[in-house]
């Protein structure tokens, strides 16, 4: 039986995505908004998972370098991952 997905994380990962994480550089473009929705539904297991912060970033990792092939800087990333785990402490307690 599949879960029915809560729209509110949903929509907040990609959010944190396009304002965080950001490697390519697209979140000033409005018509650019949907480049990294293919990655939320990875992300939305992982928040609702019992992951630590390394899961994240390996997932973001691998993202930036075989699929994006540019990397993000550590700081954005670990202000996503940072965000991210606040999602998923909210949803656990």
């Amino acid at each position: 039986m599949q879960k029915k997905v809560n729209k509110s994380i949903w929509n907040e990962i990609e959010k944190i995505l396009n304002s965080y994480w950001d490697p390519i550089g697209v979140n000033e473009d409005f018509n650019a908004r949907g480049e990294y929705s293919a990655y939320v539904g990875g992300l939305y297991k992982l928040v609702f998972a019992r992951i630590k912060e390394h899961d994240l970033e390996d997932y973001l990792r691998k993202i930036e370098r075989e699929v994006l092939e540019i990397e993000s800087s550590d700081e954005k990333r670990a202000e996503t991952i940072k965000k991210l785990m606040q999602i998923h402490k909210k949803i656990k307690s």
